[in-house]
């Protein structure tokens, strides 16, 4: 995944105010109404320790989905899994959630069956160059030769964060293989964007140049929620959030999130 244009993504909103979408809930009743129940909502059942779907797979029937599973640290983690051997260089922190991405299909949108692991992270990689978690807001394009590319948010023990805001990367696979993909655009190997370079004992990271470019002010301190557009068989619209640098250091507050875009280019349409 490359840049198309000049690799300097464009904000949104200006930096005029913010914007933020959390639990919106959309109802409508169709043209013949009965009578229903006045609670609209009701939880899931079938997903093991759901922290929220990442995506949805494009065409498939019943429905399949991507979904976060997250055990916080010292609520029945798996016995025998590596942790964070230090506080984060970022926030201080150790991290010792365990955060697995999992695959589960529907036919009602309410229950679930769960197919299983995938290996869009590792929850034993304790570097600071793998992907350990992930956020629970991905997006799914389909490519012109069929497969299908994910852009995901990642984090490891280098931000000590399961909520996944270091980085934005990609990985591609068929839709005959959703538990195995191959991520083209890693954490800190030419990620799609990434906060503000870090360097730890000597080591700079990412330790390339970003997809999107140099981190900017704007989200230096945060990239999360990508939300990918399909253009043509060429491009690919990506839009994402961010949290200026200074927030991080807890000195600036007034107009930290934003939101932003930028335009990519889809390599060959094949998984490299």
């Amino acid at each position: 995944m490359s840049s198309d244009y000049p690799p300097v993504p464009v904000v949104y909103n200006n930096n005029s105010g913010n914007w933020r979408f959390d639990e919106v809930k959309v109802l409508s009743l169709p043209s013949a109404t009965t009578p229903v129940s006045p609670d609209f909502s009701t939880h899931t059942k079938g997903l093991i320790n759901p922290d929220g779907i990442m995506a949805v797979i494009p065409g498939s029937l019943p429905r399949t989905i991507l979904y976060i599973s997250k055990t916080l640290a010292g609520q029945g983690s798996p016995a025998g899994v590596p942790q964070c051997a230090v506080a984060s260089p970022l926030n201080g922190k150790i991290n010792q959630d365990y955060e697995v991405v999992r695959l589960a299909t529907t036919t009602d949108g309410v229950n679930f069956t769960d197919l299983g692991v995938t290996n869009l992270t590792n929850p034993n990689d304790i570097t600071y160059t793998g992907i350990r978690y992930a956020s629970p807001n991905g997006s799914i394009v389909q490519l012109a030769n069929g497969n299908l590319g994910l852009f995901y948010g990642a984090g490891n023990c280098l931000d000590g964060d399961s909520d996944a805001f270091h980085a934005i990367v990609y990985a591609e696979t068929s839709p005959a293989n959703l538990a195995n993909w191959t991520i083209i655009n890693n954490i800190t190997s030419n990620p799609i964007a990434s906060i503000a370079p870090m360097t730890v004992n000597g080591t700079t990271y990412p330790t390339s140049t970003p997809v999107v470019g140099p981190a900017q002010s704007w989200f230096g301190g945060r990239v999360y929620a990508p939300m990918a557009i399909y253009s043509d068989p060429q491009h690919v619209n990506l839009i994402f959030d961010g949290y200026d640098a200074g927030y991080v250091g807890g000195s600036d507050y007034t107009s930290y999130r934003t939101v932003g875009h930028a335009t990519l280019q889809i390599g060959n349409n094949t998984i490299q």
